[in-house]
């Protein structure tokens, strides 16, 4: 719905990127403990397109920009 609407109105999608929240509740933990949380906020996305298209590729951009600064694995492109 966003990137539809982002691409529709060629509107830039701001890609803002939370990383350190996963360390916080341990796995099997049910108490939340202190951890470094980064809020990295990016270069805006501008849209190519105002089509369908144009939004599964802001997605996709946006998607990639933010998976870059997690430092996790693409668990999509995993399979999973």
């Amino acid at each position: 719905g966003a990137f539809v609407t982002a691409a529709e109105a060629s509107a830039p999608v701001l890609p803002v990127t939370i990383r350190g929240t996963r360390d916080i509740l341990g796995a099997g933990s049910w108490l939340p403990h202190r951890h470094p949380v980064r809020v990295i906020i990016d270069h805006p996305v501008q849209p190519e397109g105002m089509d369908w298209g144009a939004a599964v590729r802001l997605r996709a951009a946006v998607r990639s920009i933010i998976l870059n600064h997690t430092g996790e694995p693409d668990l999509q492109r995993a399979g999973r």
